[in-house]
């Protein structure tokens, strides 16, 4: 019984949602502490920042300086949001910071996030292997 949960568990979370990209949602200033809007650092228990993507788009995740204040964007973008963001933002008074896109159920999270998802992952494969 252990050994056919442990490998439900452990298929489940590679499939994940196959048929609809799952991306998180947010924009908000670096330095804005309002949890509801908080886009710098979030958990992936906050739902209301996930959205569904349309088939031709990915997750993205782009950082950008207007006017001296820094913004955190997360959101479903087409493929070449970077590329667009890139030539828009070079005119000296804003600045792209830092763009990213990814193609991954909820991989525009943050660095601390995927991190906890690859131990919990560690975890269930070593479980698998000890107890079955």
């Amino acid at each position: 019984m252990f050994r056919r949960t442990i490998s439900t568990l452990i298929i489940s979370f590679l499939l994940g949602s196959a048929n609809t990209l799952e991306c998180f949602t947010c924009s908000g200033h670096t330095g804005f502490q309002n949890p509801l809007n908080n886009c710098d650092m979030f958990s992936y228990y906050e739902s209301h920042k996930v959205s569904l993507c349309m088939p031709d788009q990915v997750c993205a995740k782009y950082v950008v300086n207007h006017d001296g204040m820094t913004w955190v964007h997360r959101s479903c973008r087409p493929y070449d949001i970077c590329e667009y963001l890139r030539s828009m933002y070079s005119n000296g008074r804003d600045q792209l910071l830092e763009c990213a896109t990814c193609n991954g159920n909820l991989c525009n999270n943050s660095n601390r996030k995927s991190t906890f998802s690859f131990l919990i992952f560690g975890f269930l494969i070593f479980s698998y292997l000890v107890y079955c």
